[in-house]
């Protein structure tokens, strides 16, 4: 069976299962779902520190096509 499948099959169960067994499930992904998406203080601080930065027009971005094209002048350059 397949990813996709699978999904469509816990779909379909989430939909139609009691309260109690959804909060058991729940309960069981909880702690895999914090870890997997949770941020440091310190990580979130220099997010929005570099975000205000950009707002502000105070810092250089590079769509994709540039910075392929740094990476290859500073291979070149090494």
């Amino acid at each position: 069976m397949n990813t996709t499948a699978i999904r469509q099959q816990l779909h379909q169960y989430i939909e139609d299962a009691d309260d109690n067994k959804i909060e058991a499930i729940f309960t069981i992904l909880q702690t895999d779902m914090k870890a997997s998406s949770s941020y440091t203080d310190e990580e979130l601080k220099k997010f929005y520190d570099r975000r205000e930065k950009y707002q502000q027009g105070n810092t250089t971005t590079y769509n994709a096509e540039e910075a392929h094209e740094y990476i290859r002048n500073s291979r070149n350059k090494a």
